[in-house]
């Protein structure tokens, strides 16, 4: 029987990864559409995916996303 291998089966993480083709045209579209970098744009595509909260430590980004995206938070919003 043959294994097939994936991206996923050789990775050196103990979590699963996708291939980056994936996120690339949606990523890119929402980069452009909100005026965001395309690493926050990535980030927020995972949050959305994987529906959970994104901390982040740029004031500005979670200021301006406030409106679009609520689950974008600074880490100040966090309680210990």
């Amino acid at each position: 029987m043959k294994r097939r291998l994936s991206i996923a089966t050789c990775s050196p993480y103990p979590f699963p990864c996708e291939p980056p083709w994936r996120w690339q045209t949606p990523v890119l579209q929402a980069a452009l559409k909100y005026n965001d970098s395309v690493y926050d744009a990535l980030y927020s595509a995972l949050a959305i995916e994987h529906r959970c909260d994104f901390a982040t430590a740029d004031r500005a980004l979670a200021n301006k996303s406030q409106g679009v995206f609520p689950f974008i938070v600074h880490l100040s919003a966090i309680k210990p």
